[in-house]
């Protein structure tokens, strides 16, 4: 899939029009059929990939821009030729987001306990203890995001079933 095949994608999947993206990146319409065409010489520039994708809320656009890139493709394995094993694998990326839950659910064990207190703010070391569970249950978001983006790159989920299951969820509430 080219560049320009991905960005189409992305933009039917929200049902935009050519000429609607164009106003919300500030770009003709005439440029992002060129771009969706692959008919630009050398491609679209880093910034009108990086408006683009950011419009349509689609990272999965930037990583294939990088991967597709000459630079990435042969210079950077010379380079660096360890990358060169490195693969994409969601079943460690669950592997740790498991292990981040556990953490999560010892620190909220560990706040319920010191907010059972009527002013916890008046327990020794309550702000290190709340920074220190807090951190652990900010890394918890960090977490999903990495497997969302690692599940949208290897093509297992679409960004419209992720949107999906966002939805339901607020529902849920």
């Amino acid at each position: 899939m080219t560049i320009g095949q991905k960005i189409r994608a992305s933009r039917k999947r929200r049902e935009w029009t050519q000429t609607y993206l164009g106003e919300v990146t500030n770009l003709a319409q005439s440029a992002i059929s060129t771009i969706e065409k692959n008919e630009l010489k050398g491609g679209p520039d880093p910034e009108t990939i990086l408006k683009i994708a950011s419009a349509l809320n689609d990272d999965t656009i930037l990583l294939h821009y990088i991967e597709s890139n000459p630079v990435y493709q042969y210079v950077i394995p010379k380079i660096f030729p360890n990358l060169n094993s490195l693969r994409r694998d969601p079943s460690m990326t669950f592997t740790r987001l498991a292990e981040e839950a556990q953490e999560v659910l010892n620190a909220s064990r560990i706040m319920a306990g010191l907010f059972r207190n009527a002013n916890p703010t008046q327990s020794p070391d309550f702000e290190v203890t709340f920074k220190s569970c807090m951190k652990q249950m900010v890394s918890i978001k960090r977490a999903v995001d990495i497997l969302e983006f690692e599940l949208l790159a290897v093509g297992v989920i679409t960004k419209a079933w992720l949107d999906d299951v966002y939805e339901r969820q607020q529902h849920k509430q």
